[in-house]
């Protein structure tokens, strides 16, 4: 089984709202519970889910297979291509230590997310 997958786009990762748009916010990590669904755990945004996140078009394919994919205890690093980032990601350079400067989204399990009890 792998220890991680990375997915590669044309922006720095999922945002909550087109990044194209005044104040999106990229959001560095979601967590998935067992149960399929997910929560935005970096940044902390007020008011923010998963039902009010504006994930359409290639973004919410991705979210769903990235969460499909955590579930397992696999991470999912969702990062832009052609950049320092993502060869990090590639490298797996990630999985050890997630540097507070890396550009991109990590979708993990629940049970693996630092912050869960």
């Amino acid at each position: 089984m792998p220890q991680y997958v990375v997915f590669l786009t044309d922006v720095p990762g999922v945002f909550n709202r087109p990044p194209t748009e005044a104040n999106a916010v990229l959001l560095k990590e979601i967590v998935v519970n067992e149960d399929g669904s997910w929560s935005i755990v970096k940044p902390v945004l007020p008011h923010m889910n998963n039902a009010a996140h504006d994930t359409t078009g290639g973004m919410a394919t991705k979210i769903s297979e990235a969460a499909m994919i955590a579930k397992f205890g696999i991470d999912v690093y969702i990062v832009q291509a052609g950049t320092d980032h993502s060869l990090k990601a590639l490298n797996g350079e990630l999985k050890e230590e997630m540097p507070d400067n890396w550009i991109g989204t990590i979708v993990r399990n629940s049970k693996f997310f630092e912050g869960s009890a």
